[in-house]
């Protein structure tokens, strides 16, 4: 009878300490079993504690026709805002936590559907005024995506082949403090190959909507 053994794949460490942020650091962790069935990877960007740091964890089941996931994360990242009111800039901090369950359905080796169930508390904190515009979300989102990728890779990114994202997402307005959405988007890529495992040249094309009480806003770039 075949036993589940975990061993390690990956080992990244980088640790640091910054005069202005205090510990940092960046690490990536991964255990699999030797057939692959089971899979679990960690990783964590530390800047000063685990509230403003990258945490990532998710453990993927693959035995059988379908494979399953489930995912916890906590994001942080900080943006300086204009407020008008004050006319000054401050700095927000942005941050999400989170579980995600995903399961994954290939219909062949290029084609494969894929379903996600994202629960999601969204924070917007004034940094320097924390009683001021702080704003929580606490979000439910199903999403689906179709995806086609028949791309191969080169040293450094796929080389030729064509990749393709059709992805739908919905967010309910079930409480005063849930956001209502509902997003539509299409993202398209083909590589050409101009040297053979080196470089290569490639298109894309995306187009997306989104509709509901707080629609998601796209950006360019």
């Amino acid at each position: 009878d075949y036993k589940v053994d975990f061993s390690l794949d990956v080992l990244m460490v980088n640790p640091g300490v910054s005069t202005f942020y205090g510990v940092q650091g960046n690490g990536a962790i991964m255990f699999s079993d030797i057939m692959g069935n089971h899979q679990i990877y960690l990783q964590l960007y530390l800047l000063t504690d685990l509230k403003n740091s990258q945490v990532y964890a998710t453990y993927l089941y693959n035995p059988k026709i379908i494979d399953y996931n489930i995912s916890l994360y906590n994001s942080s990242a900080y943006m300086w805002n204009y407020l008008e009111d004050l006319n000054n800039s401050y700095l927000y901090s942005y941050r999400s936590t989170g579980v995600t369950l995903g399961a994954s359905y290939a219909f062949d080796l290029f084609k494969r559907i894929e379903g996600k169930f994202n629960v999601v508390n969204a924070a917007k904190e004034n940094t320097e005024i924390p009683s001021y515009q702080s704003i929580n979300r606490f979000l439910l989102v199903p999403e689906i995506q179709f995806v086609f990728d028949n791309s191969l890779n080169g040293i450094y990114a796929p080389t030729t082949g064509t990749r393709l994202n059709m992805r739908a997402l919905f967010s309910p307005k079930f409480s005063n403090n849930a956001s209502e959405f509902f997003t539509l988007s299409l993202d398209a890529r083909q590589y050409f190959e101009l040297i053979p495992n080196f470089m290569s040249f490639a298109v894309r094309g995306a187009i997306g909507a989104s509709f509901g009480e707080r629609a998601q806003t796209f950006y360019m770039g």
